[in-house]
């Protein structure tokens, strides 16, 4: 049919409206698809349709990093329990009805409420989740600690140990409550993440690096249904400095596939 196509060459709103409604085999639709053509042809040219707008829930999502699979029959005879993540955010937890208490502010900080945790298997240790001996350790002293507990998977190429953002530990703490129908993984503790920001000295009046920490999930009624019975635990997110020591606070490390952290 003459002017049937868009200026680009592409089927535009009258053809498309046309196509679609011949496709119902309505006979009513027929006819009306017949009155759109008419309408084409005596106007001679299609209207472009506006480009299709992509929403963010709409984005193509890699695929979640998975280990291999003799390295994950590896770490669960180790006693480590394997979880995936989605890439949650903390906004998109909060939507989800998990709850948060905060000295952070969180309603001023949209880089830590969007910021997303990486979409990967993550394989942590219900037994001892904190490493030996990491409390009442500075950051950098908890780093050496991370070193030695790394090598011990140095023969398994496909697995590396890290420390993650604020949104890995957040998504992990509720995964891991889903998972257990219930229990808390971070109960009196915190650990550190690699989450760092900016902010002025109240006193000295110059900018100071602090870093971040998760933890501490306090019990309360639950208030959201089934399936988790009777409570729920809300996650706890802190400021902190590297050279704290405090008593609770300790270093979780996440074993996750090699290549994580191009995952961010």
């Amino acid at each position: 049919m003459a002017g049937s196509r868009g200026p680009e060459g592409k089927p535009g709103g009258f053809q498309s409206l046309e196509t679609a409604l011949r496709k119902t085999g309505d006979p009513n639709d027929l006819k009306r698809a017949g009155v759109i053509a008419d309408i084409l042809e005596e106007r001679g040219t299609d209207i472009a349709l506006p480009p299709r707008i992509v929403t963010v829930h709409e984005k193509i999502l890699r695929p979640i990093l998975k280990f291999a699979d003799q390295d994950r029959e590896s770490l669960e005879k180790q006693g480590l329990m394997v979880l995936e993540f989605n890439g949650e955010s903390v906004k998109s937890l909060l939507k989800k009805g998990f709850s948060f208490w905060s000295t952070l502010g969180l309603d001023g900080r949209r880089e830590l409420l969007e910021q997303t945790a990486r979409r990967s298997q993550v394989a942590v240790d219900p037994r001892q989740p904190l490493l030996s001996q990491s409390t009442r350790c500075t950051y950098y002293q908890q780093l050496g600690l991370l070193n030695r507990y790394s090598d011990q998977y140095r023969s398994m190429p496909g697995v590396e140990v890290v420390i993650g953002d604020v949104p890995d530990y957040a998504e992990l703490a509720f995964a891991y409550f889903n998972a257990t129908n219930g229990e808390a993984l971070f109960r009196e503790f915190y650990t550190r993440t690699h989450t760092y920001f900016e902010k002025e000295h109240e006193t000295l009046k110059v900018m100071e690096r602090f870093g971040t920490m998760v933890g501490e999930q306090h019990k309360l009624p639950y208030m959201f249904g089934d399936p988790v019975p009777e409570y729920y635990y809300n996650l706890g997110v802190s400021q902190c400095f590297d050279t704290i020591d405090y008593d609770t606070l300790g270093l979780l490390p996440l074993v996750v596939p090699r290549g994580w952290a191009s995952l961010q």
